[in-house]
C-alpha cells in the first residue's frame, strides 16, 4: 500500500477534524523526538504539543525539519497518477503492502486497533454520558432515522474513572459514549498503520474485529480526500493560456475520477457474480476508474506539451468580455464541449474542434456575434452520470 499517512499532519486532523497535506511552505513536515511528524504551523501553534499519534509529550519542541518527508511528498505530487493507480488498485484487489512486515499480501483491516487509536487521540470529557443519560438519548431518537448507539462502546479503560456525565454532571463508573457520533468525528481510517496480511493478523491482532481491505468502503471514503489533493496539486501545475477548453475538460475528468472512486458501490454476492473471484468485490463498470484516470494522465500530456495557443482562448477571451457565465461562474457552452466524449474516452484535439461540440459551437459564436454583455447569468448545465 502507498504510504498516504505520511503526506498528512495528524495534528491537523486530530485538532480539527481536517487532512492537511504537508508542503514546502507553512506546512513543513516536522520531526519530533519520536519519529513523527507533524506540520510547521501545528508546532508553532503550540510549541509543547504532545505527539498525535504516540502522545510522546514536548515532541516537537526542536522544529527539525523532516527532510525525507518532504522528499516523499514531492514524489507523490509529482506522480500523482501512478499514486492514484496503486491506491485504487489496493482498495479494488484487497493487495498490498503489509504494515507489520512489509510483505505484499492480501491485506484485512484491524477495525480493533483504528477504533482504539481513535480513543486515544480524541477528548472524550464532552462525550462521556452516564448509563441513565445514554439511555434517554437512545428512547428520544428511537423514531428518528438517526438513532444513537449510546451502550456499545466500552471506553472505561480509556477514561479517568470516575468520570462526569456532561449532560447531567453526576459522576460515573460506567461511562458511555454514543458510537454513531463518535464515529461521524472521527471517520479517518489510517490505512497504512492498520493494514496487515493473515499471518500478521493472526500473530498481533488476536480476537480483534478485522475486515477485507477490498470489502470495507469506509476505507476508500476515509482516503479519497488525500488523492484528490495530490491530483488538485497535480492539476494546477498546468496553465490554462494555452488552452482552455483542453484545461477546463482536464479538471472535469479528474473531478470525475475522484466522483468514482469514491462511491459507495454494492458488492458481488454468490447469488449475482458472474465468477467466484469476484465475490466481495464492488459492482462497478469494468476498468472505468482505470480508463478514466489513464485518460486524465494522456490528456495532461498533451496539455502540457502544447506549443502553440489554441483559438479557444481568443473565444474565451469574448465570453469574458460578454460575461456569458452561469450561477456558477462557468460558459455553459463550453462547459458542454468538454463534457463530451465521456471522460474516459481520450481525445487528440481541443474540444472546441470536435464534431460533438459542432451545435454548443454554433450557439455561442452567435450570441458572441450579436456582442450583447450579459446581464443575467446563463442556464448551467448540468451532468448526469451512469453507473454502468
Amino acid at each position: 500500500m502507498i504510504h498516504l499517512e505520511s503526506l498528512i499532519c495528524y495534528s491537523c486532523q486530530t485538532s480539527h477534524n481536517q487532512r492537511n497535506l504537508f508542503d514546502d511552505k507553512d506546512r513543513r513536515a516536522i520531526v519530533g523526538t519520536c519519529g513523527h511528524s507533524i506540520c510547521l504551523t501545528c508546532s508553532i501553534s503550540d510549541e509543547n504539543r504532545d505527539c498525535p499519534i504516540c502522545t510522546k509529550p514536548n515532541a516537537f519542541i526542536h522544529r527539525t525539519i523532516n527532510y525525507e518527508a518532504m522528499t516523499q511528498m514531492e514524489y507523490y505530487r509529482t506522480n500523482a497518477f501512478t499514486t492514484f493507480r496503486k491506491w485504487w488498485e489496493t482498495l479494488a484487489t484487497g493487495v498490498g503492502v503489509c504494515s507489520t512486515c512489509a510483505s505484499i499480501e492480501n491485506l484485512r483491516i484491524c477495525l480493533t486497533c483504528q477504533k482504539a487509536q481513535n480513543l486515544k487521540d480524541q477528548n472524550l470529557s464532552k462525550d462521556v454520558m452516564c448509563p441513565p443519560c445514554a439511555d434517554n438519548m437512545m428512547r428520544r431518537t428511537a423514531g428518528d432515522g438517526y438513532v444513537h448507539q449510546c451502550d456499545s462502546t466500552p471506553v472505561l479503560q480509556l477514561i479517568r474513572n470516575p468520570s462526569h456525565c456532561y449532560k447531567c454532571g453526576e459522576d460515573t463508573d460506567d461511562p458511555r459514549i454514543c458510537e454513531k457520533c463518535f464515529h461521524v468525528r472521527t471517520m479517518n481510517v489510517n490505512v497504512d498503520t492498520f493494514s496487515v496480511c493473515a499471518d500478521c493478523i493472526l500473530e498481533h491482532h488476536g480476537g480483534h474485529q478485522t475486515t477485507k481491505a477490498v470489502e470495507e468502503y469506509g476505507i476508500r471514503h476515509c482516503t479519497v480526500d488525500i488523492i484528490n489533493k495530490l491530483l488538485l496539486i497535480k492539476l494546477d501545475c498546468l496553465t490554462d493560456k494555452k488552452c482552455k477548453l483542453r484545461k477546463m475538460r482536464l479538471d472535469l475528468i479528474g473531478r470525475d475520477a475522484i466522483y468514482w472512486a469514491s462511491l459507495h458501490y454494492p458488492l458481488y454476492t454468490e447469488e449475482n457474480c458472474p465468477e467466484p473471484k469476484l465475490i466481495g468485490r464492488p459492482i462497478i463498470k469494468e476498468k472505468v476508474i482505470e480508463r478514466i484516470i489513464d485518460c486524465l494522465e494522456d490528456q495532461y500530456n498533451q496539455l502540457e506539451e502544447l506549443k502553440e495557443i489554441c483559438g479557444c482562448v481568443e473565444v474565451y477571451r469574448d465570453v469574458e468580455r460578454l460575461n456569458l457565465f452561469d450561477w456558477h461562474e462557468c460558459c455553459p457552452h463550453l462547459r458542454a464541449m468538454t463534457m463530451k466524449p465521456d471522460t474516459d474516452v481520450k481525445i487528440d484535439r481541443c474540444p472546441f474542434d470536435l464534431e460533438s461540440s459542432q451545435e454548443w459551437r454554433r450557439q455561442l459564436l452567435e450570441i458572441i456575434e450579436r456582442n450583447e454583455v450579459a446581464t443575467e447569468p446563463l442556464e448551467s448545465i448540468y451532468v448526469m452520470r451512469e453507473a454502468n
